[in-house]
């Protein structure tokens, strides 16, 4: 099961990060609980778990590492891949 942390902040937000159920943690801030009722607050801790469990927060990071690649590529095509001119 993974840990739930709260955060002191006055934002209402949650989320998951991790990389599985087992080692995943889950933080909700301050603002969110005193908002939520137990009922919602149950939902959107069950929406954070759900993201744990389908592996959302690898496939996320993975997917954002493609841009990276494709911008460093560019921007070394365009410094560096014109060969010389005469």
């Amino acid at each position: 099961m993974p840990r739930i942390c709260i955060a002191p902040t006055s934002v209402p937000n949650a989320f998951a990060f991790g990389r599985s159920v087992n080692d995943g943690r889950v933080c909700v801030c301050q603002g969110i609980l005193n908002l939520l009722t137990d009922e919602e607050l149950k939902a959107v801790l069950g929406h954070e778990l759900t993201h744990l469990k389908n592996h959302d927060v690898i496939t996320i990071t993975l997917l954002s590492v493609v841009p990276m690649i494709l911008y460093r590529i560019a921007w070394q095509m365009m410094w560096f891949g014109g060969g010389r001119r005469r």
